[in-house]
């Protein structure tokens, strides 16, 4: 269809026995604006990987701007712009995984995007971080404190 932005029609992803897509359906009109919500574990996550081309899904037809994402990933990727919940960096993946991330969105192929994610620079194990293979986690300050007001009771 012309005026479809994306179309998904039975899509499936497996992992090992558990199902993250199982036969999804979804159409999305151009110039709409479409939320996917749910739970954790209901492959939302899974659903914009594959369609923004970074995974590929076992089955289904799943077009996005008119092209297969399996088969034409590069005018997809050509297509689209994909920004994370945290903009920077994406909480599930450590920091060398977030630059092959952003590197493949920006037309990369996986193999030059892991290549370069492994030449050495600014991503070295850090001493305040003594799991650099675990995740990045997102700290927050602490509500500032409230300022006590003066008491102007007579």
């Amino acid at each position: 269809m012309a005026d479809t932005a994306i179309t998904v029609e039975d899509a499936r992803k497996t992992y090992g026995t558990k199902h993250a897509l199982d036969g999804l359906d979804l159409h999305v009109t151009r110039g709409t604006v479409h939320a996917v919500l749910g739970p954790n574990g209901a492959g939302k996550t899974t659903l914009v990987r594959i369609l923004s081309t970074l995974l590929r899904p076992d089955g289904g037809r799943i077009e996005v701007a008119g092209h297969d994402v399996r088969t034409e990933a590069r005018a997809v990727r050509r297509r689209i712009g994909l920004l994370g919940q945290y903009a920077a960096l994406d909480e599930q993946l450590d920091g060398r995984q977030n630059l092959e991330m952003f590197a493949r969105l920006h037309h990369l192929g996986a193999r030059h995007a892991r290549a370069r994610r492994r030449t050495p620079g600014p991503l070295r194990p850090h001493r305040h971080r003594p799991h650099p293979g675990r995740p990045l986690q997102r700290r927050h300050a602490p509500p500032p404190r409230p300022r006590r007001l003066p008491d102007h009771r007579p």
